[in-house]
């Protein structure tokens, strides 16, 4: 499945490197984070190898709708709400990964409200490591650079997903803020 997987990121990455690069973000911020709430041996190897592809089918997404600054038109949206349903084609014929690494790439967009997409999952539809992998991509996204924006402050990614009512998991997302804070020194948790 290794080489299969490297396939994959290979083209992801020659198709969007900045998607590419997310991709490793989100993979390194839940590697750490997953360590620090005791994550250990193949929990931890899903966590790390699924925040890794989780935007596999991105690779499906045109250019001009991935790179477009600004807000999407609702033509382009629809476009791009197909990635995480490319992203569990692509995964499924893979040998060799675990369901759960499949449910980070197809569900990583899902809402507790379930106003999320592909499926409209709700509450506890939503595993704890897509919940997980859900912060960690909203969080990697907001503190990114882009191309049409700049990174986004700790503090101010953290407001800004603290207003998302039913999105995240809040409980997670506590955890999570205090973990980021820490280890960049932003503040002391409360």
């Amino acid at each position: 499945a290794d080489s299969s997987i490297d396939r994959w990121l290979g083209a992801l990455r020659q198709h969007h490197d900045s998607t590419y690069r997310h991709s490793m973000y989100v993979c390194g911020t839940l590697a750490y984070f997953g360590h620090e709430i005791g994550a250990r041996g193949l929990d931890l190897k899903q966590l790390t190898v699924g925040g890794y592809l989780h935007d596999a089918g991105k690779a499906r997404i045109p250019l001009d709708v991935l790179d477009k600054p600004g807000k999407l038109d609702d033509a382009e949206w629809l476009v791009m709400k197909r990635h995480p349903e490319y992203s569990r084609e692509i995964l499924l014929q893979e040998n060799g990964l675990t369901e759960q690494i499949v449910e980070m790439a197809a569900h990583h967009h899902e809402r507790i409200d379930g106003s999320g997409y592909p499926d409209g999952l709700k509450d506890g539809q939503i595993t704890d490591i897509v919940r997980l992998t859900a912060i960690a991509d909203v969080y990697s996204a907001l503190t990114e650079p882009r191309a049409y924006k700049p990174a986004m402050s700790n503090e101010k990614a953290f407001e800004i997903m603290d207003s998302f009512n039913g999105h995240l998991d809040h409980d997670l997302l506590r955890r999570f803020r205090e973990f980021i804070l820490d280890i960049e020194g932003g503040a002391n948790p409360a």
